[in-house]
């Protein structure tokens, strides 16, 4: 079992956690002691306690199923989903979502380049809790690889925003510079509406005589310049005489604009599509060289 912050959890007490779920999931507010005075009378045919039930509303507050207000308890909108799974689902659920919530360095630590998962990095006491939880190394892997997956895509996602944020303001700082700050009002963050667009800001040159759509890429390893591009922003890279892929560096918390390139100077290094599986590409990883990018940003 694991016991972190007071919350054990094993087989069992994850099982009286869906019991104590289908109490609050009945769509009206219960009151806390309502409900703990409502573990007297379940019917468990001996094989549950008071205790167990509180056990198994704490792991229900853990993995954000239910939310205490002021005395009251809230069912959040994938209670119901969790009650009514499988106690092998349920037991995967409690697991990645546990894991996920605690944000350990090793989940972080163990994401290799090629999309895998180190699990040589996992203490033995968490592979132990979650071997004796699943009882299948392959399945606990498996739930390892999504939740490492989850926080990785949030990671990136994070960054990915601090660059584009980054690259709006000196954006704007160019634009003060050429005494132009009428054109602040021709920048668009279009990647907050939607991400199928193929960029993420479009924006007027310093002249104001045309636009730049931009797709902002942020690297947060020092000395690598490795993009992600999608099929889509490559296809709008070369459908678009617009667009640009400018490239912004991490460094602790600080974003530094490195430079920008044409989608020309990239499709050399893009995967084919085809082969003997009819195989399609989505999303392919690309080290660019200093040679490769334009200092500053693509606004003249």
């Amino acid at each position: 079992m694991m016991n972190a912050d007071d919350v054990i959890m094993t087989r069992h007490l994850i099982e009286a956690s869906q019991i104590v779920g289908r109490l609050v999931n009945r769509g009206i507010p219960t009151e806390v002691e309502d409900l703990r005075t409502s573990f007297f009378s379940v019917p468990t045919g001996g094989r549950f306690s008071v205790n167990d039930f509180l056990h198994g509303l704490k792991i229900l507050h853990t993995i954000g199923l239910v939310e205490n207000v002021s005395g009251t308890l809230n069912a959040l909108p994938a209670l119901a989903r969790y009650c009514e799974m499988p106690l092998n689902g349920a037991i995967e659920q409690v697991v990645f979502s546990y894991i996920v919530d605690r944000r350990a360095l090793w989940l972080y630590a163990g994401m290799l380049e090629d999309g895998a998962f180190a699990s040589e990095v996992v203490p033995t006491d968490s592979l132990q809790w979650m071997d004796s939880l699943l009882g299948d190394r392959i399945l606990r892997d498996e739930v390892l690889l999504a939740a490492a997956r989850k926080v990785d895509a949030e990671r990136k996602a994070n960054i990915g925003l601090l660059g584009e944020l980054a690259v709006i303001s000196e954006i704007k700082a160019s634009y003060r510079d050429r005494g132009r700050v009428d054109l602040d009002t021709s920048i668009r963050h279009v990647s907050m509406i939607s991400d199928e667009l193929g960029y993420d800001i479009q924006c007027s040159t310093v002249d104001g005589n045309s636009l730049r759509k931009l797709e902002i890429k942020t690297c947060s390893k020092v000395g690598d310049l490795r993009v992600y591009l999608t099929r889509n922003e490559c296809r709008r890279g070369l459908a678009d005489p617009e667009w640009r892929l400018v490239v912004c560096t991490l460094k602790g918390d600080e974003v530094e604009v490195a430079g920008w390139c044409l989608i020309g100077h990239l499709t050399e290094a893009l995967p084919l599509d085809g082969g003997k599986w009819r195989g399609r590409w989505e999303t392919a990883s690309l080290v660019l060289s200093t040679s490769q990018i334009v200092p500053g940003l693509p606004l003249e």
